[in-house]
């Protein structure tokens, strides 16, 4: 799939889970986006796969003994002088198991984006955006993107001063800036 579709596609489903009302349906929105974010090499989806299913497994442990919600009491825990008393009922149980599915689908959704849509490819397709070329690439850590935008500045400015102004390209990594401040 082409990379701008494919964003229009991760951007709907993350409304999707981010609207939607059942449990269900979020949690079969977060284990299509694990199964797509699977599709990913594994060397690089496992900072993005730990990060996304940690919060989620956060906010479910969590959010239960912070919340004060139904009457069905499964636990009843000390009562802490600032939270109040730490007990879980099984409408918090649910509450944080639809928050935390929901967080999960958002933050795989993000993941599918990060690692399986060319960026690169993405940016091309966008003409209106040709002044963020530089800037995109920059921040994206791309050097075939910076290189073509520095090409393209190049051009502008042979264009706008025609008395003539020197330009210098140089490659570096931020270890190589760091000295600079």
């Amino acid at each position: 799939m082409s990379p701008a579709p494919a964003t229009a596609l991760l951007a709907a489903v993350t409304l999707a889970a981010l609207l939607a009302s059942h449990t269900a349906s979020v949690a079969v929105l977060a284990a299509l986006l694990l199964a797509v974010a699977l599709r990913a090499p594994a060397r690089r989806r496992w900072p993005y796969l730990l990060g996304a299913l940690t919060m989620g497994g956060s906010v479910f442990l969590i959010s239960p003994l912070v919340q004060v919600t139904g009457s069905d009491e499964l636990w009843a825990g000390p009562t802490v002088p600032v939270l109040g008393p730490l007990d879980v009922t099984r409408e918090e149980i649910a509450i944080a198991l639809f928050q935390a599915l929901r967080l999960t689908a958002v933050a795989l959704a993000a993941a599918v984006y990060a690692l399986l849509v060319d960026h690169d490819r993405l940016l091309a397709s966008a003409g209106w955006a040709r002044r963020s070329t530089l800037a995109v690439a920059l921040a994206g850590g791309s050097p075939g993107r910076c290189d073509a935008a520095a090409d393209d500045v190049g051009r502008y400015l042979d264009a706008h001063f025609p008395q003539g102004v020197r330009v210098e390209r140089r490659l570096a990594s931020w270890s190589d800036l760091e000295p600079l401040g």
